[in-house]
């Protein structure tokens, strides 16, 4: 689970290089893929699969990068 949460954020990090809010970046992107995991992940935890959970961490640290970068804050409090 940790490993999937460093790899949305990875992700995300990857994707959106660089200091704060700036147009043409891949906010939409991510915000898709987010979109995606977890339909995902509901989808595989209603059929009783253990992985959703790994989904869904891997939105959350997607979600926290992009929260991070998009407000400019140096400390993550995740």
């Amino acid at each position: 689970i940790i490993i999937s949460f460093m790899l949305g954020s990875a992700l995300s990090g990857f994707l959106l290089s660089g200091g704060s809010l700036k147009l043409g970046r891949h906010y939409d992107t991510l915000l898709f893929m987010e979109g995606l995991l977890l339909l995902a992940s509901a989808y595989l935890l209603k059929n009783t699969f253990v992985y959703g959970i790994v989904l869904t961490s891997a939105a959350c640290g997607l979600q926290n990068a992009l929260a991070t970068n998009y407000s400019g804050a140096v400390i993550r409090t995740t």
